[in-house]
């Protein structure tokens, strides 16, 4: 049995306002490559390219907004049960200000690289990186982040 040792549930009000934002700029780029007397051929192209991945991602984020994050002995699964990054994979947390991090997030440092994973919002996970937050409620987590700095420190202290 595993035990939950924190969470970072879904912050309604941040998810929505951000998919808005997406949304309003991919409304914005849409109507733009429509109407813009002044556009050629190619800059339309470009600009409708643009409104089109925009609402990609918008329906990226709407999919997902049910989903949270949630830390066991075991290691990082989001809500769904899917294994993000196991205790053991996990080397080190990075909360500075210069980190390449989402906003009021940090950076989980792996020992080996994981699969590209992106969920808007909330996490994405490049090569040996995986970054939190974002659309996330900040004290929650900073909880789950100190969580799993203890979590490192007590695996390195007892080997």
């Amino acid at each position: 049995m595993t035990n939950t040792l924190a969470a970072l549930p879904p912050a309604p009000a941040r998810r929505w306002m951000s998919t808005g934002l997406i949304f309003t700029l991919a409304v914005i780029f849409l109507s733009l490559a429509a109407t813009a007397p002044t556009f050629t051929l190619i800059g339309r192209l470009l600009v409708a390219a643009l409104g089109l991945s925009a609402l990609w991602v918008a329906l990226i984020s709407l999919r997902s907004h049910h989903l949270g994050l949630v830390l066991t002995d075991q290691g990082l699964h989001d809500s769904d049960g899917q294994m993000i990054a196991r205790v053991e994979d996990m080397h080190s947390v990075d909360r500075s200000a210069f980190a390449f991090k989402p906003s009021n997030g940090f950076m989980l440092r792996l020992n080996a690289p994981a699969p590209r994973r992106w969920v808007p919002g909330l996490y994405w996970s490049i090569g040996d990186r995986l970054a939190i937050g974002g659309a996330t409620n900040p004290a929650d987590t900073r909880t789950l982040a100190d969580k799993i700095a203890f979590l490192l420190a007590e695996q390195q202290a007892n080997p």
